[in-house]
């Protein structure tokens, strides 16, 4: 009900109003430029990451993305998440046949002494907001884990940063990725809970080592995302509605959240 039906129904019109040829020509495979970049300039402001627009790869759901960054690492590698956690990430994975760790978690987040002990490669974590206990890493803990990525070169965390806008009490938790000087961190975040469940655009950021990887492996690909939805996104975010959009919606939820503590 609170979507603004209004502002996207102008934009998409005037998508298609303007005569944009390149709409309806062959897409980048990592996704438009425009948008790219209206999510970069996004990013810089609201999580405190600093990225180029050729760091940002578009698809259509984070599961797509999830597949890809499997193809790029290979079946061999072996991945950590989060236990508990969100039971679809562990399907996925093991549905691509790869190999799963189970780490299990502390009031300040997953535990990195048996994230060593399991010989894993790459951890996907939420250290914004875990589901399901809502744990948020602390800062010590997200600098434990980046010390444990930097001692292997095929070591890389997935920051998974879903709901990372819609936090209601206290000062915005800066990425992990912002405070990554190794390179090691895959910023991962989707427009699904910000926006819509059925607009299933999704991105990543690569570091710059694992971009050059995607272009030799996986380049061939082509864009998952309509160009028609990604010109519309682009507008959308660009033009300030995107920040006024999740700031009414955290108004909304925080009310949301009050009245029930009350009750």
């Amino acid at each position: 009900d609170s979507f603004p039906f209004n502002t996207w129904r102008k934009i998409s019109k005037n998508t298609l109003v303007d005569d944009n040829k390149e709409m309806f020509a062959g897409g980048d495979p990592q996704g438009e430029r425009s948008l790219r970049a209206a999510i970069g300039s996004y990013l810089h402001s609201a999580r405190g990451v600093n990225v180029r627009p050729e760091q940002i790869i578009i698809g259509a759901g984070t599961e797509y993305l999830y597949g890809l960054l499997i193809q790029l690492f290979g079946n061999t590698a072996i991945y950590a998440i989060e236990d508990p956690g969100y039971a679809k990430i562990s399907k996925i994975y093991e549905s691509h046949g790869v190999r799963v760790r189970h780490i299990p978690m502390d009031e300040n987040g997953i535990r990195t002494e048996v994230l060593e002990a399991s010989a894993s490669d790459i951890l996907h974590l939420s250290p914004s907001h875990h589901y399901p206990t809502g744990i948020v890493t602390s800062i010590s803990r997200r600098y434990e884990l980046l010390g444990w990525a930097s001692k292997s070169e095929k070591r890389y965390i997935i920051e998974d940063d879903y709901d990372s806008e819609f936090r209601l009490l206290g000062r915005p938790i800066p990425a992990l990725q912002s405070i990554d000087v190794m390179d090691k961190v895959i910023y991962m975040n989707t427009f699904s809970k910000s926006l819509s469940s059925t607009i299933r655009i999704s991105y990543m950021v690569l570091p710059e080592k694992l971009l050059k990887m995607f272009y030799a492996k996986l380049g061939f690909y082509s864009c998952t995302v309509s160009n028609f939805e990604q010109y519309t996104l682009a507008r959308f975010i660009s033009g300030g509605y995107f920040e006024k959009h999740i700031n009414r919606m955290r108004n909304y939820y925080r009310n949301q959240r009050d009245m029930l503590l009350e009750s």
